[in-house]
């Protein structure tokens, strides 16, 4: 994911060290140093950042969020009742339910069947989704 939305995005940043459990040899080790010194990223607290790990719908919502403001690209703020509509919106983290409201409003987080989804593992198709609904949102202002 984080290589996906740094090469997506042309977020460029200099850094001089790394989360612990990422090798210089990882395909993924210069966009997770950016990711981190733009602090888009912040791991576990530990100095690591679980690269082998799975990302939940909710995080990478959070995640992109964090790189829109930095880039002055925020979505407006909008009510939680933005919510409403979705089945599990009590399992909403509530550090996540500000930002999925107004990606929900904005047309980029649409849920399915009536669920959200926030504890979902995030997979590749949804990745690609999100972050062309992104871009397309951008691109079409």
């Amino acid at each position: 994911f984080v290589k996906l939305l740094v090469n997506a995005f042309g977020l460029k940043a200099e850094f001089d060290d790394n989360f612990d459990d990422v090798s210089e040899k990882d395909f993924f080790y210069k966009e997770a140093g950016i990711a981190k010194a733009l602090g888009l990223i912040k791991g576990y607290g530990d100095g690591k950042f679980g690269p082998n790990d799975k990302i939940t719908r909710e995080d990478m919502v959070v995640i992109i969020s964090r790189m829109l403001d930095m880039q002055g690209k925020g979505f407006e703020e909008t009510g939680l009742s933005e919510l409403d509509k979705f089945a599990d919106k009590g399992e909403i983290a509530s550090y996540a339910k500000e930002i999925l409201a107004s990606f929900v409003k904005a047309g980029i987080i649409k849920g399915s069947g009536g669920y959200i989804n926030p504890k979902g593992n995030t997979n590749r198709a949804e990745m690609a989704v999100i972050l062309h609904r992104i871009l397309t949102y951008y691109i079409n202002k």
